[in-house]
């Protein structure tokens, strides 16, 4: 492929970077056409500069590196130099402030991959999924101004990949839990933990910190890089006696030393540790939780909690191209997916069932269909998809509904495409025309 044309597809890349895209720190660029452009000049520029070409970094133009570990060897030579951040006393440190930004930016996209969305070998814009593009960014914002922020809706559309998906926006450090009913207070925050005596006989017990409290000593100790604790299935825990005190830390207005609170074995805290005072959330530490909200086997989430995060409900409309487009072995049946997928969930709504968006399937259940490659009918792939994965998790559904086999079979006409259903939940009539001879 042409040179010239890679670097083009690279030119583009981080012009819509630095125009519609958030960096990784989760600061906003959105910067004007004019200016994104000049900011490209100037890296258009460095293959002719004397210290680029002596800085042993393999490529002729800033605009030829083609993967993240490229762009990290070439960083640190481009450090080395001065050309790329400060760098007093080193050649030409302090005579490249006006490059030195662009150079940021430009680094902080190929360094994250989900920036770098041009292909090197063909030129070809690589798709960008949905959720990548709407729900992800939106999700993204709002955790950047709220610091905390709860994913709910349908199941199986993807939430927890998105979680997952928004902390690699933030370019930041990640912990990941998930809630259970046996999940407690000493788990996530601190609590008393049996020992061994010195003679392997005697039992005694020391304060141990907990998932989250080790996560904001960790956070604490590196204030430069952000902290996003993954929640999974928050309302599946008893929330109150997960979160005991730190109701009031966790908070967005109380991030920070300002939220300090005592907890419970406060008095148990060596004079060293960085809690020793109190603990309170470092302003660097974010929350994304998911949950599905339509979940009967647990208890509804309290006010107290629901004031402290920002919440978004995840349809399944919002991630279906998304999921359906990342599943390769599903491409060749896409059409027939799409039309099972959007029609089961229009019969989703029909109102003898008495449910609602919140009941509707995400893609992520179609995406089952892989598993049974070895399958070569087609029928028979679809056969298996209701009868092991999509027909119980309806059936749950309808099970408080007058007559639930009925309902069910109305669901299963749906997805059979039996019947037809819109998007308010309307059964289309299928209009038969009868032809006439004139005599």
């Amino acid at each position: 492929m042409d040179i010239n044309i890679s670097r083009e597809n690279r030119r583009r890349a981080f012009f819509e970077h630095l125009t519609n895209c958030q960096c990784p720190q989760g600061k906003t660029l959105n910067w004007p056409e004019k200016k994104a452009n000049q900011w490209i000049s100037l890296l258009d520029k460095l293959e002719t500069n004397e210290l680029f070409q002596g800085c042993g970094a393999n490529v002729e133009s800033i605009f030829d590196i083609t993967s993240v570990e490229e762009a990290r060897v070439v960083y640190e030579k481009m450090q080395m130099v001065g050309l790329a951040g400060s760098s007093s006393g080193r050649p030409g440190g302090d005579n490249h402030c006006q490059t030195s930004a662009p150079f940021l930016a430009y680094f902080s996209m190929l360094m994250n991959e989900n920036y770098f969305k041009y292909h090197a070998s063909t030129g070809e814009t690589v798709p960008i999924p949905e959720e990548d593009s709407y729900i992800t960014k939106e999700c993204f914002n709002l955790l950047k101004t709220n610091r905390n922020l709860i994913l709910t809706g349908a199941p199986g559309t993807g939430k927890t990949f998105m979680a997952k998906r928004i902390a690699e926006m933030f370019n930041a450090e990640t912990e990941f839990v998930q809630f259970h009913p046996s999940y407690d207070y000493t788990d996530f925050v601190e609590g008393l933990r049996p020992i061994k005596g010195t003679n392997d006989k005697e039992l005694g017990f020391v304060r141990k910190d907990g998932l989250f409290k080790s996560f904001c000593k960790n956070a604490l100790n590196n204030p430069d890089m952000n902290h996003v604790l993954i929640i999974d299935e928050i309302n599946r825990g008893e929330i109150s006696k997960i979160l005991g005190e730190l109701f009031f830390s966790i908070d967005p207005e109380y991030r920070g030393i300002k939220g300090k609170v005592k907890t419970q074995y406060q008095n148990m805290i060596e004079p060293s540790d960085a809690f020793a005072n109190g603990f309170f959330v470092p302003e660097n530490v974010y929350i994304i939780a998911t949950m599905n909200d339509i979940d009967r086997s647990v208890e509804s989430m309290d006010f107290a909690i629901r004031r402290r995060f920002s919440w978004k409900e995840v349809n399944y409309t919002d991630t279906k191209d998304a999921i359906l487009d990342n599943c390769n072995a599903i491409q060749s049946i896409i059409g027939d997916v799409n039309e099972r997928l959007e029609n089961l969930n229009n019969a989703i709504l029909n109102s003898s069932l008495g449910l609602g968006t919140a009941y509707q399937l995400g893609a992520s259940y179609f995406t089952k269909l892989q598993r049974y490659s070895e399958v070569t009918d087609i029928a028979s792939k679809f056969d298996s998809l209701w009868k092991y994965h999509i027909k119980g998790v309806v059936f749950e559904y309808l099970r408080g509904n007058e007559d639930p086999f009925a309902c069910l079979q109305l669901l299963e006409d749906a997805f059979y495409l039996r019947k037809h259903f819109d998007s308010e939940g309307n059964i289309v009539e299928e209009i038969q025309i009868e032809e006439t001879l004139d005599e």
